[in-house]
């Protein structure tokens, strides 16, 4: 007996393996299930090959992480891709299926895995595709949440690079590009899942008539929605701009919106915080109407790279701008000069490693010239601090002058004046004195006359 879980009541099921890929009635909850295919236990041998983990289930796929044994002995990693047994029960023609797998394995552009083996027995049906260890962009982030703006444009332009190639070389459009056939490893590159199977799954109708769905209508571009129009890479432009707002938001596009709805839905608001260009990508798109919508790969690829040139260089004149403030706020002087790269080169090293005091013998007056669109805002900035320290200094002088005065007044003047007032009482006092002998003097020599001097009788 085969145990599984109900997957709306979480109730344990037992089925006979013959149910396998049949549909059965959970008896508490009374919902429809599909039986699913066992798990292959970890460790053992499956036609040659070892079973590492599990690594996904859908009605389409049973995905393993396999190794085997390669020609030089070491061990090699390998995907694993078993087509479910629903699938293969009720397919029409599970060779063209077949075919078209292969060839989508055998398309030689970046991104897209590889097939290295696969076998069309009856009973013994399986593909093996080079191994990339990721997390498809779902699980990537329910995990992370949402992504810096510019990291996500780069992941979507690996991908449109890719599919840009495939269209060029093999005329193939995905049209089925969702997060989940999106995987991406820890050094963010990318690899697409899936690559032309919807086309041929959309003409099998007994599948469809049966409720097999591999498709997210949140992901499906207008046209091919509601009409089934999708035979040129514009469906997938519009599936990959709703990645991108998937990315940045951390949320699904028309996650609040009814199914039948989303098609006549104007596109979803971005945060004000996502950078403007970024904003316009992901408008232009996700344009409902074809005629506005980016209508190639390479116009995406070079709205991106437009997008992603500025940003760098912006970001290249702030670091500029950081290392050269100091010596900015040193010189004042911001009048472009002549100055040769290796000179510049030589003092933004110096800057960079701290191996000199910031000097302005050894600083760059060329602020303008290596951080133009900084140039006015630094400029400014150190005018005003310029005029603040010249008011200062000016205050400063005043005030110093104030205190030479005052220390003139304290320490020369005053004892200076002390000095005269004391000599001047000095010499008043010599002169009393002297003024006072000679008249004393002056007394005694008239006594001495009077007594020498006869007396007429």
């Amino acid at each position: 007996m085969l145990n599984f879980q109900c997957k709306f009541c979480d109730t344990d099921i037992q089925s006979n393996y013959a149910y396998i890929g049949e549909f059965v009635q959970c008896p508490i909850c009374d919902s429809y299930l599909i039986v699913p295919d066992p798990i292959l236990p970890c460790q053992s041998d499956y036609h040659g090959y070892k079973i590492e983990s599990m690594r996904a289930s859908t009605l389409l796929w049973n995905t393993y992480e396999v190794s085997s044994t390669g020609r030089n002995g070491k061990k090699v990693v390998s995907l694993l891709r078993i087509p479910g047994t629903f699938f293969l029960k009720r397919i029409s023609n599970f060779d063209e299926f077949a075919n078209v797998v292969i060839q989508s394995g055998s398309i030689h552009a970046a991104g897209i895995p590889k097939l290295k083996d696969y076998s069309l027995v009856n009973g013994k049906v399986y593909f093996i595709f080079e191994f990339f260890r990721s997390h498809n962009l779902e699980s990537f982030i329910t995990k992370n949440g949402p992504l810096d703006p510019n990291i996500a444009l780069d992941i979507v332009r690996n991908v449109a690079e890719s599919l840009n190639q495939v269209w060029n070389k093999n005329a193939k459009i995905h049209q089925n590009l969702l997060p989940n056939n999106i995987r991406l490893n820890n050094k963010l590159e990318s690899k697409i899942m899936n690559i032309g199977l919807s086309r041929y799954l959309l003409q099998d109708h007994t599948l469809l008539e049966l409720g097999f769905n591999i498709w997210d209508q949140r992901y499906m571009s207008p046209e091919f929605s509601v009409s089934g129009v999708g035979d040129s890479p514009l469906c997938d432009i519009y599936a990959l701009g709703a990645i991108l707002y998937y990315l940045i938001t951390g949320k699904h596009p028309y996650f609040n919106v009814p199914s039948q709805n989303i098609p006549y839905s104007p596109i979803p608001e971005i945060p004000t915080d996502i950078p403007a260009p970024i904003i316009s990508i992901v408008q232009l798109m996700m344009a409902k109407q074809t005629s506005i919508r980016l209508q190639n790969w390479s116009e995406v690829i070079e709205r991106i790279d437009s997008f992603t040139a500025t940003s760098k260089r912006v970001a290249k004149d702030a670091q500029f701008a950081k290392l050269y403030s100091n010596s900015a706020y040193l010189t004042g002087h911001y009048k472009p000069i002549a100055l040769s790269q290796k000179r510049r080169g030589a003092i933004t090293e110096k800057i960079k490693l701290k191996k000199i005091a910031l000097k302005k013998s050894n600083m760059s007056d060329t602020v303008a010239q290596l951080a133009t669109p900084h140039f006015r805002r630094i400029n400014s900035t150190w005018q005003k601090m310029k005029r603040t320290q010249k008011a200062k200094r000016n205050d400063l002088k005043n005030n110093r002058g104030l205190l030479v005065v005052l220390f003139i007044a304290l320490f020369i003047v005053l004892p200076l004046l002390f000095f005269i007032l004391k000599n001047k009482e000095r010499t008043t006092k010599t002169q009393r004195q002297v003024k006072q002998s000679n008249k004393h003097t002056t007394d005694q020599n008239v006594g001495v006359t009077n007594k020498t001097m006869p007396t007429n009788q």
